[in-house]
C-alpha cells in the first residue's frame, strides 16, 4: 500500500480555515450566537480541522511547536463527545484567534514538502 500523501490533511486543514474565513466576513460573535446554522458549519470545520490535524505526522508537527497540535487534535473529541460542555465563546475564539496562526504554520508545513531543500 502506498504511503499517504502528507499534505492530505494539510490541505484539509487549509481548505477548513478557508470556509471559516470566507462565512465570517464582516460577521459577529453576535451574529454567530443568533444563527444556528453558522454555527453548526463553523463547529463543522473545527472538527475537520481537528481529525485533518491527527494525520500529520509527528516528525511535521514537530516542525511547528508553536501549535498546540494535542489541543487541536482534542476540541474534535469535545465537540463529538461532550458538546454540550464547550462554550460558543471558546468556538468563536479558535477559529478568530487561533485560525490564523495554524494557518499560517499549515502553509509554512506545505511549503517545506513542496520545496525541501529550502
Amino acid at each position: 500500500m502506498p504511503a499517504k500523501d502528507p499534505r492530505s490533511p494539510l490541505n484539509d486543514i487549509l481548505g477548513a480555515i478557508s470556509a471559516v474565513q470566507s462565512w465570517s466576513i464582516g460577521r459577529t460573535y453576535d451574529d454567530y450566537l443568533r444563527d444556528h446554522m453558522f454555527r453548526a458549519a463553523i463547529e463543522r470545520q473545527v472538527e475537520i480541522v481537528s481529525e485533518a490535524s491527527r494525520r500529520i505526522s509527528d516528525h511535521l508537527k514537530a516542525s511547528r511547536p508553536d501549535i498546540p497540535w494535542r489541543d487541536v487534535a482534542t476540541v474534535g473529541n469535545a465537540l463529538r463527545h461532550k458538546y454540550d460542555g464547550i462554550s460558543d465563546y471558546e468556538i468563536w475564539s479558535i477559529v478568530t484567534l487561533d485560525f490564523p496562526a495554524l494557518e499560517v504554520a499549515v502553509t509554512a508545513m506545505l511549503e517545506s514538502l513542496s520545496n525541501p531543500h529550502s
